[in-house]
């Protein structure tokens, strides 16, 4: 894959990109004057319990020295009709996410995307059809950047449309961290 592949626009917190063997990430780097350390990790470590849901409830948040937390999610996606005969439900987005805290600053690390649904089709005889699936975010760049039969680079199409889904939902988590790693959690809690 050449190039870097730009999936965030340049509004968003920041860039999904290869690295390394087709990997893709979102690595971005943030600092917090005046907050020490440890405050960064225990508002991290709230933040992330509060927000990350996951069935296998993965998530490290047992570090000694209070630099790194890694946890896994699943993102809820609503369901979306693909035409006149078929919609995908069941759409979860699921991805590990490692934050990391030094020195006044907090690194985010977002990998290890891949997206699942179910297509349901409905066919004229009334009978329907339902077909699991499942996709990693290297994939999806992969099936977009494969010219068609006649050599021409793909159209826009349902990868384009799921990139800008998923930037914008991921987008969504790691500015809600950035909130509550600041400080501004909008808890009534710290008032009582």
């Amino acid at each position: 894959m050449a190039g870097m592949v730009m999936l965030f626009s340049t509004v968003m917190w920041a860039q999904l990109r290869p690295k390394g063997e087709g990997r893709i990430v979102l690595d971005t780097v943030r600092a917090i004057s005046g907050v020490p350390d440890t405050v960064l990790y225990e508002r991290a470590k709230e933040w992330m319990l509060r927000n990350l849901k996951s069935a296998d409830n993965q998530v490290s948040l047992d570090d000694k020295v209070k630099e790194k937390l890694i946890g896994t999610t699943n993102l809820l996606l609503p369901d979306k009709k693909e035409n006149a005969f078929s919609y995908s439900s069941e759409r979860v987005l699921n991805f590990k996410l490692s934050v990391f805290v030094k020195n006044g600053r907090y690194r985010v690390m977002i990998e290890n995307i891949v997206y699942s649904e179910v297509v349901e089709t409905y066919y004229l005889d009334g009978h329907n059809e339902r077909r699991p699936g499942m996709i990693s975010m290297e994939a999806i760049v992969e099936k977009k950047s494969m010219p068609r039969a006649n050599g021409k680079p793909s159209k826009a199409n349902k990868f384009d449309e799921a990139t800008i889904e998923f930037n914008k939902e991921i987008d969504d988590q790691v500015s809600s961290l950035h909130t509550a790693m600041i400080g501004n959690t909008g808890s009534e809690e710290s008032g009582w």
